[in-house]
């Protein structure tokens, strides 16, 4: 593993019908990691919606004490001949390129995640479904550091079964800031910054 990523320890695990319960203990006997799974879903009254371009995040800094992050995001795709990079949601501080990008790319407009922990350092990709031209979609994507290298998810929306992203990367994401500034529809630098080419684009966020 890379240094400063893997450690000596120990697992401490439950299995019931409630779900899965871990925790992972260093030699110190410090609790470095833990996960309760499944999480609960979002209530309606948890969401908020975003409005469309660029504006003040709805919190800022890390996700701590087992939160997560979930996003709804509906929309319908753009025309089978787009391949450009597409921005959904970002999130960033001013000056500096996005901490956290969530667009579809490619010729199969594959839903993906990259994030950006450190500058000058490699971005790390996750990679979600392929969503179909032309097509409506309604997906909720999920941030879980809890989760390992496998905390970025997505499901449908009437699907209460998650699934992970493909990732490469083998860290998880509990030391990602999430920065001030968040953009919907398009990246950091403006309308002509990777724009949505699709319709009806709609984002909302729940933490908790």
């Amino acid at each position: 593993m890379p240094e400063g990523v893997e450690y000596l320890h120990c697992v401490q695990a439950a299995l019931d019908e409630e779900g899965l319960r871990y925790q992972v203990l260093d030699v110190n006997g410090v609790v470095r990691e833990r996960l309760e799974w499944p999480f609960a879903l979002a209530d309606a009254v948890q969401w908020q919606e975003l409005p469309p371009g660029e504006t003040d995040a709805l919190f800022s800094g890390r996700l701590k004490d087992s939160r997560i992050a979930e996003l709804k995001l509906k929309g319908r795709i753009a025309n089978v001949d787009v391949t450009t990079a597409q921005t959904i949601f970002s999130a960033f501080s001013a000056g500096s390129i996005e901490a956290i990008w969530l667009g579809v790319r490619g010729p199969e407009q594959t839903l993906t995640v990259i994030v950006h922990r450190k500058p000058g350092r490699s971005p790390s990709y996750w990679q979600g479904p392929d969503l179909a031209a032309n097509e409506n979609f309604d997906i909720h994507v999920a941030f879980s550091p809890d989760m390992g290298p496998g905390g970025v998810l997505y499901r449908y929306h009437n699907d209460p079964q998650w699934s992970s992203f493909r990732a490469a990367a083998a860290t998880r994401l509990e030391r990602l800031d999430w920065p001030p500034r968040w953009s919907v529809g398009h990246g950091r630098s403006g309308m002509n910054d990777c724009p949505y080419l699709g319709g009806s684009l709609s984002v909302a966020i729940s933490v908790r």
